[in-house]
């Protein structure tokens, strides 16, 4: 399965490698961070990191479904009831991917980069999730971005438009991918947030035989042991399988 077809088939899996942690249960605090995680999604991104960093983690794994994230009890640890969050020992609780991903990484003497290389690591994530991330969101939930239902038409027209920007956006960030790596020759955490959107991009019909350096970029990222073993554990396919 690729992840598409687990954020569409709106699946349930309990962790096999890690112990789960129900939110909002009144359960104490727990000894590791936890991540609240839901299959396909962005998500993904923060659990490879976790793996990347040899963090010592739980999993909480969360159903989506077609109106977002099923469990109610959720809201008491997001908000908005999105994905990642990561609850930590003491009870604080980081929401948004960017956020997370700098903490993770916060001296970690492989994956923190060097003060020059760590503003280029900001802007690729904020480009990331305005011109690729945001428009597959439209993309693939069309009827989320309208107050009351709109016409079948009207929804293929805008879902239309949002994969054209997605296939613009996964293009620009293709062609600046600076090495073997997006930004030269160290794996930082932009690799794996670019290798899920390229995994999305199945979806969208995006032609990857067009786009040499994006479907390298994939695989090598795909060929990491951190990112083998999420997909595994997640029942997700690679990407040319």
């Amino acid at each position: 399965m690729n992840l598409l077809h687990e954020l569409d088939e709106n699946k349930s899996f309990v962790s096999v490698r890690s112990t789960e942690h129900t939110a909002g249960t009144g359960e104490p605090m727990p000894e590791k961070p936890v991540l609240h995680h839901c299959v396909g999604t962005c998500s993904t991104v923060a659990r490879i990191v976790l793996e990347e960093a040899q963090v010592d983690y739980e999993l909480q794994r969360l159903t989506l479904g077609p109106d977002g994230i099923t469990e109610r009890d959720y809201a008491q640890i997001h908000p908005f009831s999105r994905v990642p969050a990561l609850t930590q020992p003491d009870g604080e609780v980081l929401t948004e991917l960017a956020a997370i991903l700098a903490h993770v990484v916060l001296g970690h003497t492989t994956l923190e980069l060097p003060a020059p290389m760590r503003a280029r690591e900001i802007e690729w994530h904020s480009g990331l999730f305005s011109y690729v991330h945001t428009p597959f969101r439209r993309f693939f939930r069309p009827q989320r971005c309208f107050p009351q239902p709109a016409p079948t038409a009207v929804l293929q027209s805008f879902r239309e438009h949002a994969r054209q920007q997605f296939h613009r956006g996964l293009t620009y960030f293709g062609h600046r991918i600076a090495g073997p790596y997006a930004l030269g020759e160290r794996f930082s955490t932009v690799d794996p947030y670019l290798y899920v959107m390229c995994h999305w991009g199945r979806a969208t019909e995006f032609d990857f035989d067009e786009h040499p350096a994006l479907r390298a970029h994939a695989t090598r990222v795909e060929e990491r042991a951190a990112v083998r073993s999420c997909l595994e554990d997640d029942g997700i396919s690679t990407l040319w399988s």
